[in-house]
């Protein structure tokens, strides 16, 4: 789905690289105190979830560019 093709009230998905962004290490090391403290308490479906659900993307995506394996 691109932003031309999104219906309304759905949301498209873009990653930082395809919006030519990079979260910093400083982000990152934010974003993970930010999922530790949603970890037991966000549902999904709520806020909560969704906000844990974003950052958990955005973890993943800093980590897949930064922590080769």
């Amino acid at each position: 789905m691109t932003p031309n093709t999104a219906h309304s009230g759905e949301l498209a998905e873009v990653t930082l690289d395809e919006l030519g962004l990079e979260i910093s290490e400083s982000d990152y090391k934010v974003a993970l105190k930010r999922i530790e403290s949603l970890f037991d308490a966000a549902e999904p479906g709520t806020l909560e979830g969704d906000e844990l659900e974003r950052l958990a993307a955005l973890v993943e995506e800093y980590e897949e560019k930064h922590f080769l394996i």
